[in-house]
């Protein structure tokens, strides 16, 4: 990840390791919010970051091959004990449509 300003989006960037154990961790909160669907899959597409107090995460994720998941994940600072929590989700989403902060 490259250098961002405090409180703007960084651009969409493709998906890297971090961003997947995120989303690995995340999962199950996802699979609350959507009620029904099957997430077998669940593998970050892409990706962009906003620097707050922590960090706030946008991210595309396969959930099936033909539909996306767009999910905000705030993480908080390593003082707050680092918690991930998903804050809202875009489902379903078509794997062409732009990622952009909801």
């Amino acid at each position: 990840m490259d250098q961002q300003q405090s409180g703007g989006w960084s651009p969409v960037e493709p998906a890297t390791p971090e961003v997947q154990q995120i989303c690995d961790k995340v999962k199950p909160q996802v699979e609350v919010l959507v009620p029904g669907a099957d997430v077998n899959v669940f593998s970050a597409v892409s990706f962009a970051y906003q620097i707050v107090a922590g960090m706030n995460y946008v991210i595309k994720v396969d959930v099936d091959g033909n539909v996306c998941v767009h999910v905000m994940v705030s993480a908080a600072l390593p003082c707050f004990g680092e918690e991930l929590k998903v804050l809202r989700i875009q489902y379903p989403k078509d794997p062409s449509d732009p990622l952009q902060p909801f």
